[in-house]
């Protein structure tokens, strides 16, 4: 395992050097490419991350959907079809 790491590393490092001169022969900077997208980046960034959560009252209902979201039964565990004992009944499931 980490010899197919290092070796991807290594592949990988000699194909980013091959672009490297590649785009040294086209004429196009490859610093002027990391300048650029650095600003970008730094101006997206929003200091007060805090202010983007919605804020709403925890009821009853939103508490249970929470929780069925994550802690709903399995389907695939019982039969999907059910016959009542008293009645004989046969009920499907879908």
């Amino acid at each position: 395992m980490i010899e197919e790491l290092k070796a991807k590393v290594l592949a990988l490092t000699d194909e980013n050097r091959l672009l490297k001169q590649r785009m040294d022969e086209a004429g196009i900077s490859y610093a002027d490419i990391i300048a650029d997208n650095g600003g970008d980046a730094a101006g997206l960034y929003d200091p007060d991350q805090g202010a983007r959560i919605k804020k709403f009252e925890i009821t009853d209902k939103v508490a249970i959907d929470f929780f069925m979201m994550f802690c709903r039964g399995r389907k695939d565990v019982y039969d999907l079809r059910y016959t009542n004992p008293k009645t004989g009944k046969i009920l499907c499931r879908l």
